[in-house]
């Protein structure tokens, strides 16, 4: 289960970090691919989309992941 998300504020040239609670509720450990979509401000144009891997989470934890994506090839806003 993921249980939250947070997406920081960032200037131009910085990363954009990602943070977020994965819970593993199973028994079996988990690779979990994650689909981040990117869209413009009016949400009508997808203007890229990455796949994020996580490290693998075992059974019964929960686990706060951290993700730095590079902004560089976004246009402001």
């Amino acid at each position: 289960d993921a249980t939250s998300f947070k997406i920081s504020n960032a200037e131009e040239g910085e990363d954009i970090i990602l943070t977020m609670n994965i819970e593993n509720r199973g028994n079996i450990k988990i690779m979990p691919k994650i689909i981040l979509d990117i869209w413009d401000q009016t949400s009508t144009n997808l203007v890229d989309q990455k796949e994020l891997f996580p490290q693998s989470i075992i059974p019964t934890k929960k686990e706060e992941l951290v993700f730095k994506i590079s902004s560089k090839d976004l246009d402001l806003g």
